[in-house]
């Protein structure tokens, strides 16, 4: 009888997507698998993942410090990304003990925070959607005429892309810590109840603006997605697409939020684990069995 040793899965990022589910599946023909949130704060977006110094953000330091997975390289400075503990004789151990594998699964739950960030701060009251080389089409009952105050094409592409950079030098540089097997979740599909939008923008991003709507929100989550997808892609890490699971016509099913329009449904949270997550861990070395 073999037996199945947890495979931990860390989840680093918004306490709204996965970073909080710390459950345990079991499954006959995937092993085990335990979460471990590792929080960061809502002021962690796509666009601030690493400095201008093309460092990892103080927070996702800090936050993989306290977990004990990065430790400080002799002679560096106190305020260098560090190196993955495992690649350390002092803590290859524990890091073994703790995580089963090495390294740990690490998976990446960002965006919705950048979603208010776009919305806050887009130069513009719309843009044109990018049509090329999108993962999913605009749900046709999000589709309206263009605001008068719009950017193009062009113009849209290159100011998510410019969001996106700092989260893809983010993943080189977990990758070059030593993080290996990292997997990053798509922003989640934002609710379409204006009057809860309009609430979490202004707690999230501080300002009341009159251009809340969810067709804005949507728009931003779909040209993201493609770019964090392309990210992943160039930097070995695994997308894992949660919209075909959470949307239904192209929209969030309506038993994929909580009443706050931000936190998902427990259940949700499973099919997520079970789908998406438990597959990546697999794909990327997991241990089936020891």
């Amino acid at each position: 009888m073999q037996v199945r040793r947890a495979e931990t899965v860390l989840f680093l990022g918004e306490s709204h997507a996965l970073s909080y589910a710390e459950r345990v599946i079991e499954r006959d023909d995937a092993p085990p698998l335990v979460c471990q949130p590792i929080f960061l704060a809502q002021a962690v977006a796509l666009s601030n993942f690493t400095n201008d110094r093309e460092q990892l953000n103080g927070q996702v330091r800090s936050a993989l410090r306290s977990a004990r997975l990065l430790v400080d390289e002799p002679g560096s400075p106190a305020n260098g990304d560090g190196i993955f503990t495992a690649r350390t004789g002092a803590w290859r151990f524990v890091a073994e003990m703790r995580y089963a594998v090495r390294p740990p699964m690490l998976v990446v739950c960002l965006g919705s925070y950048e979603l208010f960030l776009a919305l806050r701060d887009y130069p513009a009251d719309d843009f044109v959607l990018p049509t090329t080389r999108l993962i999913h089409p605009l749900a046709p009952s999000l589709q309206r005429p263009l605001l008068l105050d719009h950017t193009n094409e062009h113009g849209a592409t290159k100011y998510f892309t410019e969001r996106v950079k700092p989260f893809q030098i983010g993943l080189q540089r977990l990758r070059e810590r030593g993080f290996t097997r990292l997997a990053v979740i798509s922003i989640l599909p934002p609710t379409t109840d204006v009057p809860t939008l309009a609430h979490n923008v202004e707690a999230l991003s501080g300002v009341v603006s009159p251009r809340v709507c969810p067709e804005f929100l949507y728009k931003a989550a779909l040209i993201l997605n493609a770019l964090v997808a392309q990210a992943c892609d160039a930097e070995g890490a695994q997308f894992l697409d949660a919209w075909p699971l959470l949307t239904r016509d192209g929209v969030a099913r309506d038993d994929v939020l909580l009443a706050d329009g931000v936190h998902l449904r427990d259940h949700v949270i499973e099919e997520l684990l079970e789908q998406l997550v438990v597959p990546a861990a697999n794909r990327s070395g997991g241990l089936a069995a020891v």
